[in-house]
């Protein structure tokens, strides 16, 4: 008798979750016969675009949204095109000098579909335009970066990648809880990367001042230029840097409690002052291979 109490429970869960899920798949997520976007209407079932559209300088971008993909380029003019193919859509406007970028929530279309949005947005800046700060949080997607210059970037993105290319950012500071940074040309005093599970790959990357990298589980390897402090921290997991430079360039200090840092192929713990270096290393590892190639 309670077994088929406790079938019938179930299946009625079953049946209402099904509901809810046809519901938020025929309607979007959004009960509205419309979505205003910017003064736009589209229809529930149409593919939202909004392209090439003009809109007033910017110093500030800011990006908020839950999971799309998103560009930051070099354009002609101030620009921004959007293409929602799923809801909850994304929409922008203008605080000031700063452009938000920002996507609703909808608690139906994101307990059944929100991790499945593939909604896209371009943001153009012309060559000559002085960007102060780039900033994007996210939970899903991918953020790409091409030829910009910036005071101040930052990303925080819960499971997804980051793109940059061609870039120049005082100060650079990328957060992941699982997904791959991959950087191919970056310039910046201070870079800082945090990483809890997944990949990053860079090259080209020339730092004046801090690299900094926190790594809880997972790979990064890095080529370039590295000035000032290198400065990381591994729980478990794997870093390769190829430097351009000297070992003598390099006080180093290196902690270890299980694993190997390795420079130049000789495994290395302890510390190692150089009298002639103007930079330094700092390495405190619990569990991996760390190896430093000078070239």
């Amino acid at each position: 008798m309670k077994n088929k109490k406790f079938r019938l429970i179930c299946l009625v869960f079953a049946i209402v979750g099904i509901c809810l899920a046809t519901i938020g798949f025929l309607t979007g997520g959004n009960t509205q016969s419309y979505i205003d976007l910017n003064g736009i209407h589209f229809e529930k079932f149409e593919t939202q675009t909004i392209s090439n559209n003009p809109i007033g300088e910017f110093y500030d971008i800011e990006i908020d949204v839950s999971s799309a993909k998103v560009s930051v380029l070099r354009g002609d003019d101030y620009k921004i095109e959007i293409e929602n193919t799923a809801v909850p859509a994304i929409s922008y406007k203008l605080e000031g000098k700063k452009l938000v970028v920002s996507q609703g929530k909808d608690f139906i279309w994101y307990l059944f579909f929100g991790g499945f949005t593939s909604n896209s947005v371009n943001i153009y800046v012309p060559e000559d335009a002085q960007i102060n700060t780039v900033t994007s949080d996210m939970s899903a997607g991918s953020i790409n970066v091409n030829d910009i210059t910036c005071d101040y970037f930052y990303s925080n993105l819960t499971s997804g990648s980051v793109h940059i290319n061609n870039v120049a950012a005082t100060e650079f500071k990328s957060e992941m809880t699982s997904g791959s940074l991959t950087v191919d040309g970056l310039e910046s005093d201070n870079m800082d990367v945090s990483l809890t599970s997944g990949k990053v790959e860079a090259k080209n990357v020339t730092t004046r001042e801090l690299f900094n990298f926190d790594m809880t589980s997972g790979y990064m390897s890095l080529e370039g230029k590295l000035n000032g402090k290198i400065k990381s921290n591994i729980t478990s997991g794997s870093a390769d840097l190829f430097l351009q430079g000297n070992a003598a360039d390099y006080s180093r200090v290196i902690n270890v409690t299980s694993g190997s840092v390795k420079v130049n192929g000789l495994k290395q713990e302890g510390s190692f002052i150089s009298p002639s270096a103007k930079n330094s290393v700092e390495i405190d590892m619990t569990s991996g291979s760390f190896n430093i190639q000078f070239e």
